[in-house]
C-alpha cells in the first residue's frame, strides 16, 4: 500500500481540514459502493453513529 500526500496548501484552498477531507472520501466511496460501511468509517475516523450522521 502506497501513502498519499496533499499539500497544506490545497487543503486551504479548498478551505477543508485534514479529518473534514478523509469524512468526504470515506463517504464518497461508501456511496459509490468501493467501501463497506465499517472500512469507510474506518478512513474516516469515525464511529459508526458518527459516520451515519455524517452521509444521511
Amino acid at each position: 500500500m502506497k501513502d498519499f500526500i496533499i499539500s497544506g496548501s490545497v487543503l486551504e484552498e479548498l478551505h477543508i481540514s485534514p479529518s473534514e477531507l478523509l469524512i468526504d472520501l470515506a463517504a464518497y466511496l461508501y456511496d459509490t459502493e468501493k467501501l463497506s460501511m465499517g472500512r469507510a468509517k474506518k478512513l474516516a475516523g469515525l464511529t459508526q453513529i458518527q459516520f451515519q450522521k455524517e452521509i444521511f
